[in-house]
């Protein structure tokens, strides 16, 4: 990758990062819960990758990457159909 294509990378996450004005601390928090949840249902080798991005009109695209090495067997409690415990 040339220096000029770094750059405009760089620049364009830096745009976008003002553009979400999301909370300080929102993604390392957001990547927290989808971790502990994830690791009810499965045994997780590492971390979650959580990428929050914006499109030109403002919305959002949310990507989780995860590695798990099994399955678990459910530890949370069971919701009825109208989802009460």
């Amino acid at each position: 990758m040339k220096a000029g294509e770094r750059a405009a990378g760089r620049l364009r996450r830096i745009l976008l990062a003002d553009k979400t004005a999301m909370p300080e601390g929102f993604a390392l928090a957001l990547k927290s819960d989808i971790e502990r949840t994830l690791s009810q249902y499965m045994r997780l080798s590492g971390g979650a990758v959580v990428t929050i991005d914006t499109d030109e009109r403002g919305g959002y695209f949310v990507e989780i990457s995860a590695r798990a090495e099994g399955i678990e067997g459910c530890r949370v409690m069971a919701f009825s159909q109208k989802g009460e415990r």
